[in-house]
């Protein structure tokens, strides 16, 4: 089915991860919980929120 496939690809291109991190809690951080950047101008997820504000 088409559509199937496009929902599949679609997530990825809207949150994309972010390669870069402040080097102190870059390891920490991934490890945890996986930093979603919005590229669609919609608001992070909740978790990633939590992390940008601290």
């Amino acid at each position: 089915m088409p559509q199937k496939s496009k929902a599949i690809v679609h997530p990825p291109t809207v949150y994309q991860q972010t390669p870069t991190k402040p080097t102190t809690d870059s390891a920490t951080t991934t490890a945890l919980t996986p930093t979603y950047l919005p590229t669609s101008g919609s608001p992070p997820p909740p978790a990633a929120a939590e992390l940008f504000a601290s």
